[in-house]
């Protein structure tokens, strides 16, 4: 999950951040094991709306997939 603003495939994003709502049905795609909060990575596909209703945080996120890390 990242925010919905300026969120389509091939723009560059960041995640929104750490979330200590672990039972949330998103957590997992917004604290997603190996990315870093600190890095920028390329959207490869938008795919919607995150699983969650409303998110604790009060962001306005959207679930895509992102591409490999580019070394």
């Amino acid at each position: 999950n990242v925010p919905s603003r300026g969120s389509y495939a091939g723009s560059k994003t960041a995640l929104a951040g750490p979330c200590p709502y672990t039972e949330c049905p998103s957590h997992e795609y917004c604290v997603p094991e190996g990315a870093d909060f600190d890095t920028e990575y390329r959207i490869r596909e938008v795919v919607g709306d995150p699983p969650h209703e409303y998110c604790h945080l009060d962001r306005d996120l959207t679930l895509v997939e992102l591409a490999p890390g580019e070394e």
